[in-house]
């Protein structure tokens, strides 16, 4: 790919989108943990009562979720060629746990869509 030097460019800047988007995830996963524990700690005021929240909860999560599968599967690669065992099987893990979760809501989605039913409802 030497000779294709803008094709290098965008690859390094794609990287550098999965890598930044990655560690922002951190934030929003975080988030997510402080607004449910919020919403265990105060009955349910947080987001169980306000449907504006449960949605905000919701998009981060799905945000934080999404782009983090990117970069753990990265670093994983990456750790995996530096022969840095511990990380490598770490982010090995955490690849793993965030694609059975994004697995499991993608497939309960497809249900609801082909059932045409709520969550509830099912």
């Amino acid at each position: 790919m030497k000779q294709f030097n803008s094709i290098e460019k965008i690859d390094t800047g794609i990287l550098y989108a999965l890598e930044l988007t990655s560690s922002i995830s951190v934030l929003l996963l975080a988030f997510g943990l402080i607004a449910s524990m919020a919403n265990v700690l105060t009955k349910g005021s947080v987001l169980t009562d306000n449907l504006f929240m449960q949605r905000v909860w919701a998009w981060t999560q799905c945000i934080a979720i999404d782009a983090s599968v990117a970069g753990t599967i990265i670093r994983t690669f990456r750790y995996y060629s530096r022969h840095e065992r511990v990380k490598y099987i770490l982010y090995g893990f955490l690849s793993v746990l965030l694609l059975f979760t994004a697995a499991i809501v993608s497939n309960i989605e497809s249900v609801q869509q082909t059932l045409n039913i709520a969550l509830d409802a099912a």
